[in-house]
């Protein structure tokens, strides 16, 4: 009996619990992390997962931009990975998430959220993908200090910050341009004053 008891309560704790688990590898400052470019997976269905990873970049002063596979746009010495999954219990929720980040092709940061057993009946597996990835990705970037930037919800200053982040793209684009050596040094003053003129 006392056997059965024990058994019983093993197999509850086992059915019951639900934790999740976390490895990250923390971009280093000396990478001047200040925009990246997102390689789109069309695979990942968990709604808004996308949002918050760029919201929370973006907190951080690190502008972000998605381009479609086998196209990324030649300016972006800064590339991003991702993939998602979710599980269903009633409704469905984050399950597993990894991101792996590449500057020229070498690998500078990574972070992973694994929910273990699926999270059986712990309650916390329905948490927001916010709450959930919101914890990695600060560690992800704890060398990069958060930043006064405009909320998401405020139209004004969200198309600002838009503009903002088309106009450093456009700089990086010919500042790319001008070190491969496909514009010259008038071509690349004439375009960047441009550039600015019109901001």
């Amino acid at each position: 009996m006392k056997k059965i008891i024990l058994l019983f309560g093993i197999f509850t704790i086992i059915l019951f619990s639900g934790c999740s688990t976390k490895t990250v590898i923390p971009i280093s400052k000396e990478h001047k992390l200040s925009h990246i470019c997102i390689e789109d997976n069309p695979k990942v269905k968990v709604g808004d997962f996308l949002g918050v990873i760029t919201d929370i970049f973006n907190e951080h002063g690190i502008s972000t931009e998605k381009y479609q596979v086998n196209n990324k746009p030649v300016y972006c010495d800064v590339k991003m990975t991702y993939t998602a999954t979710r599980k269903w219990d009633m409704a469905t929720y984050l399950n597993h998430a990894e991101l792996r980040l590449y500057k020229k092709n070498k690998k500078i940061g990574y972070a992973e959220y694994h929910l273990t057993g699926g999270g059986g009946f712990d309650l916390s597996k329905w948490a927001s993908v916010k709450s959930k990835m919101t914890p990695i990705i600060e560690e992800l970037l704890g060398q990069y200090e958060k930043k006064d930037v405009p909320m998401r919800k405020n139209n004004l200053k969200k198309q600002s910050a838009v503009q903002k982040t088309t106009i450093e793209i456009k700089l990086m684009k010919i500042k790319k341009m001008h070190n491969d050596g496909l514009i010259t040094d008038d071509e690349y003053s004439t375009k960047r004053k441009q550039l600015l003129n019109n901001y």
